[in-house]
């Protein structure tokens, strides 16, 4: 199964109108194409939020499988979900 997501919606550039597409197949690999005139790290911070968000959707939310899928410690995890993408509301305290 292939799953494709459209990245960078923010304003549309005059250099292009073409979307770029990721796509993660059932081994895992990423799979880039299209063009969009994006700096490279406005598209790896793309590619990283949706890996996080499968990961912890397919996990229910939780941070430490969510981790051990995506290769990482809890700490790169938590940092990365809460501080960095803002994907999930931080703890109490």
């Amino acid at each position: 199964m292939t799953v494709s997501e459209p990245l960078g919606a923010a304003a549309p550039t005059a250099y292009s109108e073409e979307v770029l597409l990721v796509s993660i197949d059932a081994n895992g690999r990423v799979i880039v194409s299209g063009v969009l005139p994006l700096p490279l790290r406005a598209v790896l911070r793309e590619v990283e939020s949706s890996m996080l968000r499968r990961a912890l959707a397919r996990t229910g939310n939780n941070q430490t499988h969510a981790a051990r899928l995506l290769g990482l410690s809890f700490r790169q995890c938590r940092h990365l979900t809460h501080r960095k993408h803002k994907l999930l509301p931080r703890g109490p305290a």
